[in-house]
């Protein structure tokens, strides 16, 4: 979410096709909206992610506020560090799991935390956040920059997972763009489903380019699916 975006995983999907999956259909019953992502398909690969408690990481003492930590990749080589609280669930920045990985250390710090998702979520909610990163090191070298988050709760349905149905998911868009001090913006659109007390559940994201090819995951409580070339990728 903040630079580097996050790889998405292999497959990808034009915005399209993103805007077909992540846009719904009407029940007949009542008119409720509905996100049909049931179908398990024979080549999805998972990949187990979770939460965790920031005590422990390398990068601890730059998170003084920091409450937990979750993946950012499939293979969970970057950390977001966050904060809940009654009014939001906070970011406070990212860093990589491990102090000197291969392609370099990262750890970005928002000079202030960043309102991932505001509570209560409620369809037409809408904010814009900005984070912004200063004495920051990117794959081990200086960086500075600022992140800028828009974020819409916009729909509000029932989404079909292979295992699971959640009657009253919240459609939430995001629009996120990385403004380095030095070099171009890129920007990423994801648009995620939140269920209470699961939080979010699946995920369509664009990858961080401009053509806009895409992939989708869903989110369960425990576990990732992760695509293989020109697949999508579902819940377990």
């Amino acid at each position: 979410m903040a630079p580097p975006l996050p790889a998405a995983p292999a497959a990808s999907i034009t915005l399209a096709e993103l805007a077909a999956r992540t846009g719904a259909a009407l029940d007949g019953d009542g008119g409720v909206r509905v996100w049909d992502w049931s179908t398990d398909l024979a080549d999805d690969q998972i990949a187990t992610l979770s939460a965790a408690p920031l005590t422990g990481r390398w990068y601890e003492a730059s998170f003084p506020g920091g409450q937990f930590v979750a993946p950012l990749d499939a293979g969970a080589t970057l950390e977001a560090v966050y904060l809940h609280d009654d009014a939001a669930l906070w970011l406070l920045g990212i860093a990589s799991a491990e102090p000197d990985p291969p392609q370099g250390r990262t750890l970005l710090v928002y000079d202030a935390p960043v309102a991932a998702y505001r509570f209560p979520l409620e369809p037409g909610a809408e904010w814009v956040a900005v984070g912004e990163i200063h004495d920051g090191t990117l794959l081990g070298l200086p960086y500075a920059g600022r992140d800028v988050y828009e974020v819409s709760d916009d729909a509000l349905g029932r989404l079909e997972l292979p295992d699971l149905s959640f009657t009253q998911a919240h459609r939430v868009r995001s629009r996120v763009t990385v403004e380095p001090a030095v070099g171009a913006s890129v920007s990423r659109r994801v648009v995620s489903f939140m269920f209470e007390c699961f939080g979010e559940v699946a995920r369509a994201q664009s990858l961080a380019r401009s053509d806009w090819t895409s992939s989708i995951h869903t989110v369960g409580a425990r576990s990732v699916r992760s695509p293989t070339p020109s697949s999508d990728a579902r819940a377990a």
